[in-house]
């Protein structure tokens, strides 16, 4: 598995699972190298989505979170990078439900939905922050790979959140979550050492590594 936390959640539906198998951790890790530290930019008042349209992302949430900062903030904007996916039904219900929210918010003309983004470094350039509001994650690559070019995360406690990101940086109330979208800005530099001493291609590589060296010694 990609962390402590996903063996918890397997557990719960398997409580057994250590007694029947030998579980391991072999992290996710972020190529630091594609994802590189951004220059010094003023603010935009962009703020970033990136994921899959479906109901375990939490657009609701997003959308309410963004409606609190808009108030404080009106210059801001939220860009949503992701299609529609699920069964026709949850994409059809979410669709609608997202549109109504929404108009009735008074957001009309300050989100964008971009659909799919092939290169996701480049759609963050021009973002204050992403903000993510999932119910559950592995890990969060949108989250890890927007940090280290320097983009402010905001984070949602999914569980297991508090093992991967910055305490700081993670929200449980809509408060909270327009707080850290209209405040100060944490330092780039910071966000980037964080996720190459904790999430980096090299460590994922290692503990790979290790496995294999564990399974099959003199290998």
């Amino acid at each position: 598995v990609v962390a402590p936390h996903v063996t918890e959640i397997l557990k719960l539906s398997m409580p057994d699972l250590e007694k029947r198998v030998r579980v391991a951790i072999v992290p996710n890790g972020v190529d630091m190298a594609r994802y590189t530290l951004r220059k010094p930019r003023p603010k935009s008042g962009r703020i970033a989505f990136v994921g899959a349209l479906r109901h375990t992302k939490n657009l609701p949430l997003v959308l309410q979170c963004f409606a609190a900062a808009a108030k404080t903030d009106p210059a801001l904007t939220l860009h949503l990078a992701g299609q529609y996916e699920g069964g026709a039904l949850e994409q059809t219900e979410l669709a609608v439900y997202l549109n109504h929210l929404i108009h009735t918010t008074g957001l009309a003309g300050r989100v964008e939905f971009h659909g799919q983004v092939a290169d996701i470094a480049a759609f963050v350039e021009d973002k204050d922050a992403i903000i993510s509001c999932s119910l559950r994650e592995s890990f969060g690559y949108n989250i890890a790979e927007a940090m280290a070019r320097g983009v402010a995360p905001v984070i949602h406690h999914f569980p297991g959140a508090a093992a991967l990101f910055p305490r700081e940086r993670i929200f449980h109330t809509v408060e909270e979550a327009a707080a850290l979208l209209t405040g100060p800005a944490p330092d780039p530099r910071a966000l980037r050492t964080f996720v190459g001493a904790r999430h980096s291609l090299g460590h994922q590589i290692a503990a790979l590594d290790g496995l294999l060296q564990d399974l099959f010694p003199g290998g």
